[in-house]
């Protein structure tokens, strides 16, 4: 994802987030398993050429059906639409062989046939 990150031309920077301190980028969201209030801290920060700032969070194999991923997700594009005058995009995002995809609509659905993922062209 990284080397699609910096072979790009629509892209002014990026960042790899990190987390657990305080002077990560976070979004609220409930712990599915103890109804908890944590900290997600998506794995990428985009700026685009065009202004934009894209969210991004990979996942790969059991990871990006769990229950965890879907309230992150779901976190993620609720924090979207909030901000929305910030011209925020982004979700999570799948590798697989026919491509790179992210989810960009509101509840998470792991199922790439789904109309909510899209393929990035970045």
């Amino acid at each position: 994802f990284e080397g699609m990150l910096g072979a790009s031309d629509k892209i002014s920077w990026w960042y790899k987030n990190r987390e657990s301190k305080e002077s990560y980028f976070s979004i609220p969201y409930t712990d599915h398993e103890t109804g908890l209030m944590r900290g997600f801290y998506p794995d990428y920060v985009v700026q685009m050429k065009d202004g934009s700032i894209k969210l991004y969070d990979t996942k790969s194999g059991f990871t990006a059906s769990s229950d965890e991923t879907k309230a992150k997700s779901d976190a993620l594009q609720e924090y979207i639409q909030i901000n929305k005058t910030k011209r925020l995009k982004g979700g999570i995002v799948i590798s697989n062989k026919t491509g790179t995809f992210v989810y960009t609509k509101g509840k998470y659905n792991p199922d790439l046939s789904d109309d909510g993922w899209e393929k990035i062209g970045l």
